[in-house]
């Protein structure tokens, strides 16, 4: 039997079988789905209606193969249900932004700045996503092919607050999307309503470090959930064609990770990004790759030591402003 044939044999099943009142009943009994049966639950950024339907439809997924075709495997449907029961009883949610740097080149992938951010080689998953959603495009309109060194990004991990609610009740997910948008973004912070403030934090960062061009069309925010993934995108205002010439050498991966880290850094960094480029004497660097002098950065800042890292800074400028 295939997908089609089960989805309507289960339909028929619900709407006749006795034991299908039973299966419900023991779902709505049940200390995690039980109370949100008829409700609510998922995130900030979308909710999805839970019911008794949600289980069973997770528990009949494990019983196709995939060829579509039925198996029996008490292990999987056991692992399905435990990973809906996971995703019920959390408090966040994990998100996965993608910031694509076609031509970026390096002999040491994965590179990771801090836990749960790194640069990396895309998975099929991630090229796919941000193909379709238009923020990783083929050098050459009309050739619909992206090379191995033109998948290559960088991956960060976002948490955000579970959403869920019983039946009868309806969170207002704009008042609370809103308390977390009129907090202040700060150099670093990972939020998804801040998504495009990181990717220049980022940006601002490797360019800093190396002086080689280096763009982005924007980002992709990836969400999982047990019956499937969502996908929200922001582009930048940039040239729709571009192509990175960047080298990730063992040398600029030490500046890198000194200019993200240094808590002083960080603060500094962000004053002197939202500057105006006419304070600075018109010392910018941004998707062109033009710059000019800007010692100013590189002053009071705790860098360990690192004199490359103050060298760049006395010579490099302010990007993305």
């Amino acid at each position: 039997m295939a997908e089609p044939s089960l989805a309507f044999a289960l339909h028929g099943w619900s709407e006749a079988s006795t034991s299908f009142a039973s299966a419900a009943q023991a779902i709505r009994n049940d200390s995690a789905f039980g109370p949100l049966v008829g409700g609510m639950l998922g995130s900030q950024s979308a909710l999805t209606r839970f019911d008794e339907n949600t289980v069973i439809g997770q528990a009949a997924s494990a019983l196709l193969d995939d060829h579509g075709q039925i198996t029996r495997d008490d292990e999987l449907v056991a692992a399905k249900i435990a990973e809906l029961r996971s995703y019920v009883k959390a408090s966040d949610r994990l998100c996965t932004a993608i910031i694509p740097l076609p031509g970026l080149s390096s002999s040491d992938f994965p590179m990771e700045l801090e836990e749960g951010l790194e640069i990396d080689q895309l998975t099929d998953e991630e090229i796919e996503a941000c193909a379709d959603c238009g923020v990783l495009r083929p050098p050459f309109p009309h050739l619909s092919i992206l090379r191995p060194d033109e998948c290559v990004g960088v991956r960060i991990k976002i948490m955000i607050p579970a959403v869920s609610a019983p039946p009868g009740e309806s969170p207002d997910l704009l008042a609370l999307s809103a308390v977390e948008q009129a907090q202040a973004h700060r150099f670093g912070d990972r939020s998804q309503w801040r998504l495009g403030e990181l990717v220049e934090d980022v940006l601002f960062v490797l360019r800093l470090a190396r002086s080689e061009v280096l763009v982005t069309l924007g980002a992709v925010l990836l969400m999982a959930s047990p019956w499937g993934s969502s996908r929200t995108w922001m582009m930048r205002p940039t040239r729709q064609m571009v192509r990175t010439s960047y080298v990730l050498d063992q040398e600029t991966i030490a500046v890198i990770k000194s200019l993200w880290h240094g808590p002083r850094s960080s603060r500094k960094l962000r004053r002197a990004r939202d500057t105006s480029p006419a304070t600075l004497n018109g010392g910018l660097v941004g998707d062109l790759g033009f710059y000019r002098p800007l010692p100013c950065v590189a002053e009071g800042l705790d860098l360990g030591g690192n004199r490359r890292t103050v060298s760049v800074l006395e010579q490099c400028v302010v990007a993305g402003v």
